[in-house]
């Protein structure tokens, strides 16, 4: 952390090397929906929940694909040198 500076950042900050990620549970629930769930972030906070019908997974997935390689080609180009 830079000299003088009282509160460390860790949304913005160069010498973050490894940000943390909530664990994230996929399951079925009683009424036969997917059931994404993220733990929560300790603050006495609850978790959070995306329930997704069955008859719509497929659609999420490809949607999830779409944005998966998207954000490659996007990492891909900014780590290549102008």
């Amino acid at each position: 952390m830079p000299e003088g500076e009282e509160r460390f950042d860790w949304l913005h900050n160069e010498d973050i090397i490894v940000r943390s990620i909530s664990a994230v549970a996929v399951y079925v629930n009683p009424h036969k929906d997917v059931v994404l769930r993220m733990e929560s972030s300790g603050h006495g906070d609850e978790d959070n929940f995306v329930v997704i019908p069955l008859d719509s997974v497929d659609k999420i997935v490809k949607a999830i694909r779409v944005a998966q390689r998207e954000a490659k080609a996007a990492r891909t180009s900014e780590a290549e040198p102008d």
